[in-house]
């Protein structure tokens, strides 16, 4: 079911491309072919009206590396990928996904210098840091994300002091599970 599913997808954006510019076509080339290598990774990857909004890469190995190709899934609403090797480093790759509102990082070895690299995520709206090593200084890098919503802290560094100081510059953000 989910190949045909993928292969419908597929098909839309290489019919698409007939009508588009060289550009363009190359662009939705490209969104072909991080959609297959995902799919052949075992990612989940879910479309909605023509375009990717969830990727899921919980459990698999090789995230790190299959993040090359989700950083061409530019309207990406959702990414997931607990329980994987992705690194502070990593998130590099992700930063111009601009259109994402939910992040989940549990049980990653992200660190405080991850977050740097969401500053940009303006529209995030749910975070959860389950089990990482995000710290107070770390959660300090959210507080321009003015649509952040949720922030799931259990099990990492993140203290009542850190959360409270998020709460006062983003006062809608609920922070879960702080020491």
């Amino acid at each position: 079911m989910r190949m045909i599913q993928l292969s419908a997808f597929a098909l839309c954006l290489l019919l698409a491309s007939t009508r588009s510019s060289p550009a363009q076509t190359v662009e939705i080339q490209d969104k072909v072919d991080a959609v297959l290598a995902l799919k052949r990774a075992g990612a989940l990857v879910i479309s909605e009206e023509g375009s990717i909004t969830k990727v899921s890469l919980s459990g698999i190995k090789a995230a790190d590396q299959l993040l090359d190709q989700v950083k061409i899934l530019s309207d990406l609403q959702i990414l997931e990928v607990a329980a994987t090797n992705v690194t502070d480093k990593s998130l590099a790759k992700i930063k111009g996904l601009t259109k994402l509102r939910a992040l989940n990082l549990a049980s990653t070895k992200v660190g405080d210098k991850g977050l740097e690299y969401l500053s940009g995520l303006k529209d995030l709206t749910r975070l959860s840091l389950f089990g990482t090593q995000v710290s107070d200084k770390g959660v300090a890098n959210l507080k321009g994300l003015t649509e952040l919503k949720e922030v799931i802290a259990n099990e990492s560094k993140v203290t009542s002091a850190g959360a409270n100081a998020l709460r006062q510059a983003l006062p809608n953000v609920t922070v879960i599970g702080a020491k």
